[in-house]
């Protein structure tokens, strides 16, 4: 999932948000993945921060016995390359890769193996199609949730209600927390025809960089990284957070 460019602000949420976001991922995938080549770096940038801290946990024991590590990424797209990038450097590591569109979750198994074997004989992913918001995960079972360019594509309301799940699922002390949220309040941006695509309509909401941080501190989420960024592809301005569970 992306990011707010070419969008016009509007008054109200337009009706069947989550099955529209769907269906244009469907189809413009291929445009989109190619698109979004020029956001690797940063991803990867951010990335590191928090692969660095949760490598060591693994670090001294065989990767064939040790316990996996388990993150939950939010809108992994294709898998390529943050899901792709954790198979191998958080080995072994339990992925469970989230993405509402069912071709980019076709385009992430080709690429990547049903499970991940392609990458990684250690580390293992179940992709899961549909809403974020319908995931469920035991409380303090998650040593990481990543979400690049996807919890924008939530309602205001939706995204104060998952970041609440995120501060309950990771583990106290250890869990770490990587997204990237609008710059700005915006209760609703739409685009008819994004990326030029004529499928291509999309929808992006934002909090705000004050009401994201309160909403993260209220979760239990202790700030380590938050950074306002412009966007090198489309100019867009984002609020990258990395944060850890309180104890």
């Amino acid at each position: 999932m992306s990011e707010p460019t070419k969008a016009a602000s509007q008054p109200d949420e337009p009706q069947n948000i989550k099955a529209r976001i769907k269906a244009s991922y469907d189809a413009i995938a291929p445009a989109y993945n190619a698109w979004t080549v020029d956001h690797f770096s940063v991803r990867l940038r951010y990335l590191k921060e928090i692969t660095d801290q949760l490598r060591p946990a693994n670090a001294n024991s065989d990767a064939a016995s040790a316990s996996p590590l388990r993150v939950l990424e939010l809108g992994c797209g294709a898998g390529v390359p943050v899901t792709e990038k954790l198979l191998v450097d958080l080995a072994p590591v339990h992925i469970t890769a989230n993405d509402i569109s069912t071709g980019q979750l076709d385009l992430a198994r080709e690429a990547l193996g049903e499970h991940g074997e392609k990458i990684s004989t250690v580390s293992t992913v179940d992709w899961v199609e549909g809403d974020m918001m319908a995931l469920q995960f035991p409380d303090a079972s998650l040593d990481a949730v990543l979400g690049f360019y996807s919890v924008i594509h939530l309602p205001q309301e939706e995204q104060i209600t998952i970041l609440e799940r995120i501060g309950r699922w990771l583990k106290p002390g250890t869990g770490l927390f990587l997204a990237n949220f609008s710059g700005d309040e915006m209760k609703s941006a739409i685009a008819e025809t994004w990326l030029d695509q004529e499928k291509g309509w999309m929808y992006w909401s934002g909090l705000g960089v004050a009401k994201t941080e309160a909403t993260l501190q209220g979760a239990g989420l202790k700030l380590e990284t938050s950074k306002l960024e412009k966007d090198t592809v489309d100019g867009a301005m984002f609020h990258w957070v990395v944060a850890s569970r309180t104890a």
